[in-house]
């Protein structure tokens, strides 16, 4: 009778799933290897997958598995995944009025906002937001550095509007010296103007209110006959203002219609000064125009307070800043704003403040810390602070965490992308995947290498097949590096060129 062994190997202490963060792309992952037992007393080899210390990868789970055998052949299993992910950035809600679109091709960490139609920024966000990695979590951060800082959290988006439109005009008066009353001019000029129904519906568009403004008035004087006659004449000076009404349903360009309708009014003015119909009384006497002294100068675009102009539109700054007249501004740290289109900021109240720009509720008014310590956001409560060094502005004109090479700026994203994403990624924010064309450039890419890492170069033969051509518009030249045996097209469905590390 002769007994045939048919137990597996048993295995004790199979690990669990290992699931770790790590700021950087690869990380060494240590566990404690199983132990096997068997009836006979003897295991014949045990086959691993991965030993500990062995490197894992941002991406999906790595499968490590233990295969143990006896003499007899019987086998024992032992399986486990690791993932090494990483760090997520803070939530932060998507813009008022807007979207927020963020990938799903690296986890999430490269994400854009946008706005709803009719909606727009007042200030423009960064054209693609990147979690960046830093030991013990992720900090939102512009994909490509800058010498002015990232505004973050994105900014809101505020409904757009039409802009008004300002004609600036002057109109001179035959005076016999410069003793008038200049506001007592000012004053019949305006009404002169409105008893001519030069504002009125008719000449004024139906959608729009027409109005005079800044009205200025001054004595001057010139001379003829070899400074032997001085002449005096009164200019004044008026804007005439055309905006939208806020009940109009008017479709289309607004801007475009209302400079149009500045033309028709030049037109009728100087027809109404030819006709003495602009004359003004003062006192008991009357003043006339100067034939031909009629001017116009350039037409503006102009929003109303609290707004900013931005592509021909208006925008109302968002909550957490206030309109300087000509761009929206933080409220600074000790402020905050709750309203959109405001022209100041709020202080916060009663011993309070805020410890951070772009506040938008006095719930953001936090106690005073005193000096030497600062307010720590994850608690509301002050900490000590120590005394560290400010982070340098890159040398050679290169913003701070890029690399400077000849008149370029070199930045090495950390991630793993397919060609045409890398190429996305890059062209976002304003560059284009490396282009290499000289011997020194392509060393100086080796050199800053990690040994394990290839990279994507903007070279790429996509649209003719065998000519290839740079990501910059510019084709292949001399200077090549193929490994030996390149280009071969990998059998008809390789188009992309990638630097191999060392």
């Amino acid at each position: 009778m002769v007994c045939q062994d048919s137990m597996d190997p048993v295995c004790q202490g199979c690990p669990a799933d290992i699931s770790v963060y790590s700021a950087n792309r690869e990380k060494i992952i240590d566990w404690v290897e199983p132990t096997w037992s068997d009836n006979s007393g003897d295991i014949a080899d045990i086959f691993r997958s991965h030993i500990p210390g062995s490197l894992f990868y941002w991406g999906s789970p790595q499968f490590v598995y233990y295969i143990a055998r006896d003499n007899a052949g019987n086998t024992g299993f032992c399986n486990f995944t690791v993932i090494v992910k990483q760090h997520a950035c803070p939530y932060q809600a998507p813009p008022r009025n807007g979207a927020l679109a963020c990938d799903t091709w690296l986890g999430g960490q490269f994400c854009s906002v946008s706005c709803n139609r009719d909606f727009g920024f007042a200030r423009e966000p960064e054209s693609l937001y990147y979690c960046k990695q830093e030991e013990g979590g992720g900090r939102w951060s512009s994909l490509f550095p800058s010498f002015q800082g990232i505004i973050f959290p994105w900014p809101d988006c505020t409904r757009t509007s039409s802009p008004g439109v300002v004609g600036p005009f002057q109109v001179q008066y035959y005076t016999s010296d410069c003793a008038v009353d200049t506001e007592k001019i000012r004053q019949n000029f305006v009404e002169q103007a409105k008893m001519l129904n030069f504002l009125a519906e008719g000449f004024c568009m139906d959608e729009a209110e027409c109005n005079i403004d800044n009205v200025h008035v001054s004595c001057g004087t010139s001379s003829t006959d070899g400074a032997r006659k001085i002449h005096y004449f009164i200019n004044v000076d008026f804007d005439v203002v055309i905006t939208l009404k806020e009940s109009s349903s008017f479709n289309g360009s607004f801007s475009q219609t209302a400079t149009t309708q500045m033309g028709l009014f030049v037109l009728d003015i100087e027809n109404t000064i030819m006709n003495g119909a602009f004359n003004i009384s003062v006192g008991n006497h009357t003043i006339s125009t100067i034939p031909g002294s009629f001017k116009i100068g350039e037409t503006v675009l102009v929003c109303s307070q609290g707004r900013v102009l931005k592509d021909s539109a208006c925008l109302s700054c968002p909550a957490g800043t206030f309109s300087n007249g000509t761009s929206c501004t933080d409220c600074p740290p000790g402020f905050y704003q709750d309203k959109e289109a405001q022209i100041s900021c709020l202080p916060c109240l009663n011993g309070t403040a805020t410890y951070h720009p772009r506040a938008v509720s006095a719930e953001e008014c936090q106690e005073m810390c005193e000096h030497n310590t600062f307010d720590d956001e994850t608690t509301n409560h002050c900490k000590n602070m120590s005394i560290t060094a400010a982070p340098e502005i890159g040398s050679h004109g290169c913003p701070p965490d890029t690399v400077p090479y000849s008149n370029s700026c070199y930045i090495l994203l950390d991630e793993s992308a397919d060609y045409m994403t890398a190429r996305k990624i890059c062209e976002s924010g304003g560059g284009y995947l490396v282009v290499v064309k000289d011997e020194g450039e392509h060393q100086f890419l080796i050199d800053h290498l990690n040994s394990t890492v290839d990279i994507w170069i903007g070279l790429d033969d996509i649209i003719n097949e065998g000519t290839f051509v740079y990501n910059d518009g510019s084709p292949l030249g001399a200077f090549s590096k193929w490994a030996h045996g390149e280009p071969n097209d990998g059998g008809g469905n390789q188009d992309c060129v990638h630097i191999c590390g060392r």
